[in-house]
């Protein structure tokens, strides 16, 4: 007899930063963190992220400032009252030449800041996603793992775990050299992303026999496997969790069968849906996402 796998965190949801941003990676969010809160918390999830960003540039935040503390008191304003817990930070890269980037202790600083007004550890899972988004030849996974192992003691205390990405372009290119990079640190844990994972040429096997190593976070999407153009793939085709022709259920199998507790993350960013208002994307999004997690965790 097949045992429920469902457990207190299967209808637990975190929409990511650039699930409700309304625009495209690496642009400035056109919904304000206030529409996207509200949003969330009427649609049903249990935490939200941000990017750090939205601290410090006048064109990420709604205060138009570059003064963190002022940002950071509006936002536990917005948040007071709606239950969110901020579960997820994006995004801290820098690191992985090795240790003695200034910019990655700038960028720890910022983490503390949040985890000190923002946190509220009601879902739990707090992460801050890490990874290298530049392209160039494979990271060394010795300096890269010494690297990590800094940006971990910098952010150790603020409650949130570095959750490390595999880009199919970038200088960490496979989960393979993310779990050589983990063990060479003594830390860290992968973010498991459905889309990345599949276009790094993951398995829903292998995952499932460990070959992200330990998973800290997941992030739940869809899309198509591709083979050429991967940053311009992952910026217009990740699509709703179950859309497209990737095993999102296998997916979701294989993470709880690594040990995956939960919560879920839901990141989707593609141009219709960004064309979306932030209450549209809110509920499509979750609804996806407990559709598929329902279904892959029903027992058989």
């Amino acid at each position: 007899m097949t045992t429920r796998q469902n457990g207190p965190d299967a209808d637990c949801f975190v929409a990511s930063f650039f699930t409700l941003s309304g625009s495209g990676f690496g642009q400035p969010p056109r919904h304000t963190f206030t529409d996207r809160v509200q949003a969330a918390a009427d649609a049903g999830y249990a935490g939200i992220g941000l990017h750090l960003n939205e601290l410090s540039d006048p064109d990420w935040n709604e205060l138009g400032t570059d003064d963190p503390s002022a940002v950071l008191a509006h936002m536990s304003g917005v948040l007071r009252g709606t239950g969110l817990d901020v579960v997820e930070i994006e995004f801290m890269g820098g690191w992985c030449d090795g240790p003695g980037n200034p910019a990655v202790a700038k960028a720890a600083d910022l983490v503390g800041e949040v985890a000190g007004h923002l946190a509220t550890n009601t879902v739990g899972g707090h992460h801050v996603s890490v990874g290298e988004f530049g392209a160039g030849p494979a990271a060394d996974p010795q300096l890269a793992g010494r690297g990590l192992a800094e940006l971990a003691a910098f952010v150790a205390g603020t409650g949130y775990a570095p959750a490390v990405e595999a880009f199919a372009w970038s200088k960490i290119r496979d989960y393979g050299l993310v779990r050589e990079i983990q063990a060479i640190a003594g830390t860290g844990g992968a973010l498991a992303d459905t889309w990345h994972a599949f276009n790094t040429d993951c398995s829903t096997d292998g995952i499932a026999k460990g070959e992200m190593g330990p998973i800290t976070a997941v992030q739940l999407n869809g899309g198509y496997r591709v083979h050429e153009d991967f940053l311009a793939n992952a910026r217009s085709t990740r699509r709703l969790p179950g859309d497209g022709d990737l095993d999102g259920a296998g997916f979701v199998r294989a993470v709880r069968t690594a040990g995956f507790t939960g919560p879920w993350c839901v990141e989707v960013n593609y141009p219709e849906f960004r064309a979306l208002d932030s209450t549209a994307a809110a509920r499509s999004s979750i609804s996806a996402a407990r559709t598929l997690v329902a279904q892959a965790l029903e027992p058989s």
